[in-house]
């Protein structure tokens, strides 16, 4: 089973845009840390948040999971978004 979210800026009480800032090298390895727990429940785990100027529609955030079971994957996924 493959599950995935894509989230989307929303473009909601008139916001134009999100800037999005990172310490580069620390962001990654805070967000890998906490992720880790949630990769290692299923078979192969992938989550990337972007940065910088978006604007509203643009996409924010991909996570996906694959397991051998469907509820393995959607929970995996859940719990990253949640995280």
């Amino acid at each position: 089973a493959i599950a995935s979210f894509v989230g989307q800026v929303r473009g909601a009480d008139g916001i134009e845009a999100l800037d999005l800032e990172i310490y580069d090298g620390f962001t990654q390895s805070q967000v890998a840390g906490g992720l880790l727990p949630i990769a290692a429940s299923v078979d192969d785990f992938c989550a990337v948040h972007r940065y910088g100027r978006l604007l509203p529609g643009d996409t924010i955030v991909v996570v996906l999971a694959a397991s051998r079971h469907r509820r393995a994957a959607l929970e995996a996924v859940d719990r990253a978004m949640d995280w």
